[in-house]
Order: structure tokens, then C-alpha cells, then sequence
């Protein structure tokens, strides 16, 4: 991404349409986007905001005007648009594609979190749930929720909550989630409710 956005920039610094304007457009609307992904939950103001102005200085870096005032400018704007638009919709298609085939690879193995539970119960991709491996040892820890706990449980996160990580409430050790926050390893947390088998946490108000 970040080759194509130098060829796209690079091209237009030749022609002489690329000023400080269009970087600076660029540069903000890509810190706009980190904060939001980053930082600022959810999807907001912020990244719609960064979003356009990555749009708006792709097309500025296309043509020597920046408001259209005549029909041959208002024509130049629109092919620009078009053009822009259709190289992110292919952009994000590539991108989708290549997220896609790399975990077939292995390459993400690193970045899943596994369990470390109890041995005897088999993964879901190979067995069905719950079901015990002949000759495993009795359970002792599991990360499932056999008798769940109750709203108002405090524990601490031992894995950072992104949101997904584990929890230790109670000497066990269970898989959890937030609504969505991220939390670091270490933090207090408060069990929300039991959605079926998964524990809703968040952290604990001091």
C-alpha cells in the first residue's frame, strides 16, 4: 500500500500537481485513521474525517485546481474521483485477498491467541466441543465456563484483552471478552454478564 501511494504521489510531483497541501492532507488524514483504529474506540468522526482527506489529496494531487469553477474543470474533478475511487475499492479488495491466503500459509500462527487449558478436551477445528481425547488426564483448569460466574466477579487479566485475552477470576483461568475495549495485561476486571459460554468483562471502576 504504502508503494502505491508513493507511485501515486510521485507521478503527480512530476506533472507538478503535488504541494505541501496534498501531503499535508495526507499526512493527517493517515494519523486521523491511526487514531481511530488505534486509540479512539469504535468509528467515528475521526475516521470518516481521515478517510476524506486521504481521498481529497489523492484527487487535489491529480489536477492543478482545487474547487472546480468551469465545466471542463468540474469533468477533470469527477474522472479524478472516479479513478481514485476505483483504485481503493481495488486496493482493499487486494488487501482482502492477500488477509485471506496469508493464515493458510502459517504466517499468522504467531499472532492467535491458543488455548492453554486442559489437554483432554480437543480443539474445535478437530473434534467436537467438549469432547474428551481417549487416555487424557482429568480436567483441572479449563477455559470453558463450567459453573459461571456471577455478575460482579472481580479478577485480573493475565493476556491483554483485545478485546479477546484471558482472565483469572477465582483461580481459574477462562477465555474472555469486553464489549469492545481494549485492556492491558495486569488490569482489574469485573465480570458484566454470561453470554452462553463466554465471559463479558470489563475493567474494574477503582
Amino acid at each position: 500500500a504504502l508503494v502505491c501511494f508513493a507511485v501515486v504521489f510521485g507521478i503527480s510531483g512530476l506533472i507538478g500537481n503535488l504541494g505541501p497541501a496534498e501531503i499535508l492532507m495526507f499526512v493527517t488524514g493517515v494519523v486521523l485513521l491511526l487514531l481511530e483504529i488505534f486509540i479512539i474506540p469504535g468509528f467515528g468522526i475521526a475516521g470518516i474525517a481521515g478517510f476524506l482527506l486521504i481521498l481529497g489529496s489523492f484527487v487535489f494531487s491529480q489536477q492543478d485546481f482545487y474547487w472546480p469553477e468551469f465545466d471542463w474543470q468540474w469533468t477533470i474533478a469527477w474522472r479524478n474521483i472516479g479513478i481514485v475511487g476505483i483504485s481503493i475499492i481495488g486496493g482493499i479488495f487486494s488487501i482482502g485477498v492477500i488477509m485471506a491466503a496469508l493464515p493458510r500459509a502459517g504466517l499468522f500462527d504467531r499472532l492467535v491467541l491458543h488455548g492453554q487449558g486442559d489437554p483432554g478436551y480437543a480443539g474445535k477445528n478437530k473434534h467436537r466441543k467438549g469432547e474428551k481425547i481417549s487416555g487424557a488426564a482429568p480436567e483441572t483448569s479449563s477455559d470453558k465456563v463450567s459453573e459461571p460466574f456471577p455478575p460482579g466477579s472481580i479478577g485480573t487479566a493475565i493476556t491483554d484483552l483485545r478485546p479477546v485475552g484471558k482472565v483469572k477470576i477465582e483461580n481459574r483461568t477462562v477465555v474472555a471478552e469486553t464489549d469492545g475495549e481494549y485492556y492491558d495485561k495486569g488490569t482489574q476486571v469485573v465480570v458484566l454478564r454470561i453470554d452462553g459460554v463466554k465471559v463479558v468483562v470489563s475493567a474494574r471502576e477503582e
